[in-house]
């Protein structure tokens, strides 16, 4: 609904329909690419072989611009990196949101609230890979669900265009606001930068298009239905945080706490890509305790320097059990070995010291140091980002849409379709080929405007950081909650102006 109050009703309706075929087409792509080259098995690996094989016609005789495409995997990686950190401080934010309204009655600043969330979040960035983690995703799924029948309770249990003193406003729209609200859409809809990794850890991988049409056909009615809605209930004062437009009862409240352990897996989910591009790049298993004997992919012709995570064998994508020791169900050997630094798979002199091997700290041990220092810097710069009334929600989100899930969802799986897949159909090569220009042009417009939106919005170490996260989170008022103290004050206003004027006619 928010992101509707910043695009206009137009806008929302068919730039979500756009979003969700599009999105819909990039998803299946990169699902194709995974089952036609099983050994590119994340963003990066296939960012590097659509850009080595770019400019060279598709032609398998024309060697592959090996420079060239080192700079694309970068260059993505780069990208990769900001979209989903951006996308974990606006997880924290909102976790913490959620702790200051289900415990408001406490004396706890924002900045504290987010040091608690944090400190609740640790834990759970300790899960190894994608494939344990899909545990927490069935919880959080299962709260999803509940978080929606709540929404639907909320908004016509108050009813706000019927039972409030003054309907809904709806929202002046700018161009300005309108890139705003598209990127942001665009961070609803993405995801796909960590499609090829959790592709990668499926049991059956062709089976990725049927998971592509059960999202899609949930998720698009889900959107538009809540968008749409929402934006009629609460008009220009829609939340990023949904929970503040709902009055302070019992189901709200149920709802704050399902959404506060939601934020927990979608605060890893976000981490988890990033940290395990680091970990597996300097050799460091996610399953070992104490010993470093894992084996390189390199062996198996996957990534320099990356470790094995399947637990199961797929030698038709490339991948065995044996890519490291403690991948499998066998139990893990709990005693360190003081040769680990020297064992296969160390990574090379650089990579011993900055994964503290050379200093015999085990696996186990740098994990907990490097995924703790990771969290702690996104809860730093969230504490940064920390606006005068804590709601910098939409500002991170849209700049985090704009940096990553613009380019990664919308923008650059077109072009890897066009130089590692057949050609297509003409009408969707038309749509492709129109679709890779706009949101291109999209992404920076958002780049540049979310960046300043959000500089603007941060209060950072100055004073303009208030100690409650809003004023108006827990209000009892159903209209007040929904349509903001300040609209029913005008209204109010109005309505004793015109009574002193009927008494004094």
């Amino acid at each position: 609904p928010s992101l509707f109050a910043r695009t206009g009703w137009t806008i929302g309706v068919l730039f979500t329909l756009y979003s969700a075929v599009l999105t819909y087409f990039t998803g299946v792509i990169l699902g194709e690419i995974c089952t036609l080259h099983p050994r590119l098995h994340s963003y990066p690996l296939i960012a590097e072989e659509a850009f080595a094989r770019l400019g060279t016609g598709g032609d398998p005789t024309v060697p592959r611009r090996e420079l060239q495409g080192l700079i694309g995997k970068r260059f993505v990686q780069a990208i990769q990196f900001a979209c989903f950190f951006l996308t974990g401080i606006a997880e924290l934010i909102f976790f913490q949101q959620y702790l200051a309204q289900l415990f408001s009655k406490y004396d706890v600043c924002q900045r504290g609230w987010l040091l608690i969330a944090a400190g609740f979040a640790l834990p759970f960035m300790m899960v190894p890979t994608f494939r344990e983690s899909r545990w927490p995703a069935v919880v959080a799924l299962v709260l999803l669900c509940g978080n929606q029948v709540v929404f639907f309770y909320e908004v016509f249990h108050v009813a706000p265009w019927n039972s409030c003193d003054v309907p809904p406003a709806w929202s002046h729209v700018t161009p300005l606001t309108v890139i705003h609200g598209v990127t942001g859409i665009g961070y609803a809809f993405g995801g796909h930068g960590l499609f090829p990794e959790q592709i990668r850890e499926m049991a059956h991988p062709e089976r990725w298009t049927t998971v592509m049409r059960w999202i899609y056909a949930i998720v698009t009615p889900l959107y538009l239905a809540m968008g749409l809605l929402g934006y009629y209930a609460y008009g220009r004062n829609a939340q990023a945080n949904l929970n503040a437009n709902y009055p302070n009862n019992i189901p709200n409240q149920a709802s704050i706490i399902f959404q506060s352990f939601q934020e927990v897996y979608y605060i890893l989910a976000s981490g988890l890509v990033l940290v395990l591009q680091v970990e597996l790049a300097l050799g460091v298993s996610p399953y070992a305790v104490c010993s470093y004997d894992v084996r390189q992919k390199s062996a198996n012709g996957l990534g320099e320097g990356e470790v094995e995570l399947a637990e199961t064998d797929h030698p038709e994508r490339g991948l065995t059990s044996e890519g490291y020791s403690s991948g499998s169900n066998d139990s893990i050997s709990a005693e360190c070995s003081s040769e680990s630094s020297s064992r296969e798979g160390s990574g090379g002199g650089l990579a011993d010291w900055i994964s503290l091997r050379a200093c015999g700290v085990p696996p186990v041990g740098f994990r907990l140091i490097f995924r703790t220092i990771f969290l702690g810097s996104q809860t730093f710069i969230a504490s940064l980002m920390l606006g005068g009334n804590g709601d910098v929600l939409l500002a991170v989100q849209s700049l985090a849409g704009a940096v990553g899930y613009m380019m990664m969802t919308y923008v650059l799986p077109l072009l890897f379709g066009w130089v590692l897949l057949p050609r297509v159909s003409t009408w969707r090569c038309a749509l492709y080929a129109v679709s890779f220009v706009v949101c291109t042009l999209l992404a920076i417009a958002g780049v540049i405007f979310d960046t300043q939106e959000l500089v603007e919005a941060s209060g950072g170490f100055g004073q303009g950081v208030s100690c409650e996260v809003k004023e108006d989170l827990s209000y009892e008022d159903g209209c007040i909650a929904a349509l903001g103290r300040a609209a029913l004050a005008n209204a109010s206003a109005v309505m004793a102006g015109a009574a002193g004027a009927v008494a004094a006619i």
